[in-house]
């Protein structure tokens, strides 16, 4: 796996294989249709990671963007330890890459 990006002069954006869409989902104890994520490298359709949603924290990043500035632009949605870790699990899964 290519390290994650450390400088702030790195810049990095959400892949353009990402897409969204909406599918039933375990919420709780109910199933109800969340916005989902998807993407060729996640098994299926994603609409939560460590409690977080993962398409409002996508929407959250702005076009390119220091990868290193992930927790601050998350810092309303999940804590900071929490944005580090669904970043770095992002970036093991190619959803998030180098930009171009």
């Amino acid at each position: 796996m290519e390290s994650r990006p450390r400088a702030a002069s790195d810049q990095v954006a959400v892949s353009p294989h990402v897409s969204l869409g909406a599918a039933p989902v375990i919420d709780g104890v109910f199933v109800q249709v969340r916005q989902v994520v998807r993407h060729p490298n996640i098994d299926g359709d994603v609409a939560y990671v460590e409690g977080g949603d993962l398409a409002r924290l996508l929407s959250a990043l702005p076009h390119r963007f220091a990868y290193c500035d992930i927790p601050n632009f998350w810092r309303d949605h999940v804590p900071w330890a929490t944005g580090d870790r669904i970043a770095s699990w992002l970036w093991s899964k190619h959803v998030l890459v180098r930009a171009v």
